[in-house]
């Protein structure tokens, strides 16, 4: 069932291709040079998200690291009583960086009485270094566009987050 959402997603971030993109801005620490082939992503989530966009997240993240590098996730919502309940949970998957993407802003579009539609999001990505609490490698990641649909942009910013950590040399992807 996990498959065929992948796919539905994927199948549908092509049919409304070029309605939502996603801006990226990165930096490198000086002297990193050893790919990442294992991490816990924690996501730190803002305004009226929900289990599908959370589903949608993880999946798409999935969909585009796999088989690449090994991942398992934590998504904050706004509303977690214990934003930390995942540091057990990120101890058992034993792995040594943590990947934190925190949404800062949502755009939206009012539409009067029939609500606001989504525009996009902006999140700020930060590889850490578990052993050393560096900061390994930084991302600016601004989606936006046209698209009716929260899964576009969501898929947007997936897309663009795993493109620029290939291109930095932080995993390694073909």
């Amino acid at each position: 069932m996990k498959q065929s959402r992948v796919i539905i997603l994927m199948a549908l971030a092509l049919l409304l291709a070029g309605c939502a993109s996603t801006q990226v801005q990165t930096r490198v620490a000086e002297g990193f040079s050893q790919p990442v082939e294992r991490f816990y992503l924690v996501a730190k989530v803002a305004g009226n998200w929900d289990e599908a966009s959370t589903s949608m997240l993880e999946e798409a993240l999935q969909a585009k690291l796999n088989p690449c590098v090994e991942m398992a996730t934590h998504v904050i919502s706004p509303l977690a009583l214990d934003p930390d309940a995942y540091l057990g949970e990120m101890e058992r998957f034993g792995t040594s960086h943590v990947l934190l993407l925190e949404q800062t802003m949502e755009k939206t579009l009012s539409q009067g009485w029939m609500g606001d539609s989504p525009r996009g999001f902006v999140f700020d990505a930060r590889l850490v270094d578990l052993a050393t609490e560096d900061v390994l490698w930084r991302a600016n990641l601004d989606s936006g566009g046209n698209a009716g649909f929260r899964g576009e942009y969501i898929y947007s910013m997936a897309e663009t987050l795993v493109e620029a950590m290939k291109k930095d040399g932080v995993i390694r992807c073909p």
